[in-house]
């Protein structure tokens, strides 16, 4: 598999900025090595700009591959890159313009799975058709670690409010780095102001690490009007436009299952994926949008349910409890209206 093209990527890389080369692993800089053809020197110029040489077409495969693999920093850029090709293929053989579908970038990606397996992970590569799940063990959100460190705080939680707090679940929210985990409260009646204790002391102990609250039928209890929830959240948008939202320590992980089961659910990679919700063996994924309605089901390689929600009422629900948080109330209160 020797060609001189390898001696004109070599040329290459022994050029460009550091940054650029850390990003290639060592299995594939010794592939290049090996495919060089000795004692022959590259005709690659150093003191001009790639731009301005006339390079092979073998040369600017590879570059080309360089760019979807390793130096793509996003499925997104990775995406805008295919198309350009994509583009350029098109006019080479004198056919009209027409956008790359779906089908086709799966194609294209698929004919580098064999470099993911080969030379080292590419970044973000389950983009392809041949990287789907082929079960939810290998979705972040059931990593034993993460489900180790859930179940220590719900214990904690449990201990420390003499068993009346219990765990119900725990969700993603991708689209701001977070996972959230949702209490039962063994209470037949509560007020606001031991919601507020009881929230406080979730964040004492969860910390930084997740965010905390109650499940809606807890907050009921408190007396919340649910009738008009839809345009509370609505309110709670204008209310807290202003309030910062920040990650957690689980953002690329959740990041990477919320583009994982779009994957699977054969949407494209660019959906703000809002929750992301684990139901026994079955899975929930909630895309950002206009209004609540159903997208899709899949059943293979795994059950996931694929619905739309609201932005603007996820945003003022999420901006709300980062106010509530930092304000040492319960969420509960600010969807009651009791805080301004």
């Amino acid at each position: 598999m020797k060609g001189i093209e390898y001696n004109d990527l070599w040329t290459i890389l022994q050029n460009l900025p550091r940054r650029d080369t850390a990003r290639l692993p060592q299995k594939y800089i010794d592939f290049v090595k090996s495919c060089m053809i000795p004692d022959t020197v590259s005709s690659v110029r150093t003191d001009v700009s790639l731009e301005e040489q006339t390079l092979s077409e073998n040369t600017r495969d590879l570059l080309a591959s360089l760019w979807l693999t390793y130096w793509a920093d996003s499925p997104q850029e990775r995406r805008r890159f295919a198309e350009t090709l994509h583009e350029n293929e098109l006019k080479y053989q004198g056919k009209p313009a027409a956008p790359m579908t779906d089908e086709e970038y799966r194609e294209l990606l698929g004919c580098f799975d064999y470099w993911n397996e080969a030379f080292g992970p590419i970044p973000d590569w389950v983009e392809s058709r041949y990287g789907r799940l082929k079960s939810d063990s290998e979705l972040y959100l059931k990593d034993p670690a993460l489900l180790e460190r859930i179940r220590f705080v719900a214990e904690k939680a449990e201990e420390a409010s003499d068993h009346a707090v219990k765990l119900e679940e725990y969700v993603a929210l991708p689209c701001i780095g977070q996972i959230v985990l949702r209490f039962e409260l063994c209470r037949d009646e509560v007020t606001l102001e031991e919601l507020d204790a009881f929230e406080n002391m979730l964040y004492d102990i969860a910390g930084d690490e997740f965010m905390v609250d109650f499940m809606g039928s807890v907050y009921r209890k408190a007396g919340v009007d649910y009738s008009r929830l839809d345009e509370r959240l609505l309110e709670l948008y204008d209310l807290y436009a202003d309030e910062p939202i920040t990650g957690s320590v689980h953002s690329a992980g959740i990041a990477q299952d919320a583009a994982r089961l779009l994957d699977v659910a054969g949407m494209q990679p660019t959906e703000r994926v809002w929750e992301i919700q684990p139901e026994g063996g079955k899975w929930v994924l909630l895309v950002m949008g206009e209004r609540s309605r159903q997208r899709r089901t899949v059943e293979e390689p795994i059950w996931l349910y694929v619905g739309e929600v609201s932005e603007k009422q996820c945003t003022g629900l999420i901006k709300a409890a980062f106010y509530a948080r930092r304000n040492r109330v319960s969420l509960g209160r600010l969807l009651s209206g009791g805080v301004q």
